[in-house]
């Protein structure tokens, strides 16, 4: 066992062209881990602030963190420096998923909302209001155009990646703490 962080973990994230991964947790850090050795390769901190979600853009070696303060980290890892912070939402955000098609990150937060954000600039290009409950996971499909949610609403929702319209609604029999979707 490798003592790393010193609270809950949240999030874990991998570049697999890079043979790292990344974990955030409560204790305002994120631990950049080398696959090979399982070695700590360096440490981000973010103000103290929780850290509870993470996704790599490996083309660009960017890693976004998502905050209990409703804010989007940006962090170039090849000199372990923020870049940019993506400001928008009320609320921890709970969710982050990079689209490479189009150069965006989607976030989903406790304020119930889907945002969608021009990775270059910081601009907030979409706020997506269906769910009554917070966001909790977000997953790209391979193929198909499609994206998924999950929210603490119980429901997951089943949406068009090109005009960003839900297709369908997916009512679960009981409303759940957290959800997690990942593509397969």
């Amino acid at each position: 066992t490798i003592q790393a962080h010193d609270n809950w973990i949240w999030s874990i994230s991998f570049a697999s062209q890079h043979h790292l991964f990344a974990s955030c947790s409560d204790d305002g850090t994120i631990k950049l881990w080398d696959t090979l050795t399982a070695q700590v390769r360096g440490t981000l901190t973010a103000s103290g602030r929780k850290i509870l979600s993470l996704t790599w853009i490996e083309s660009d070696f960017l890693l976004a963190s998502g905050h209990d303060d409703g804010m989007i980290r940006l962090w170039d890892m090849a000199t372990q420096q923020l870049v940019r912070v993506f400001e928008g939402h009320q609320g921890w955000i709970r969710s982050l998923v990079f689209n490479p098609d189009d150069k965006t990150l989607m976030s989903g937060a406790q304020d119930n909302t889907i945002r969608v954000w021009q990775l270059d600039t910081g601009e907030c290009l979409r706020v997506l209001t269906a769910h009554q409950g917070w966001v909790t996971s977000i997953a790209l499909a391979d193929q198909n155009n499609l994206f998924v949610t999950g929210s603490a609403d119980a429901t997951v929702r089943i949406w068009d990646l090109g005009t960003q319209q839900c297709l369908r609604t997916i009512q679960l029999p009981l409303p759940y703490d957290g959800m997690n979707i990942s593509h397969a």
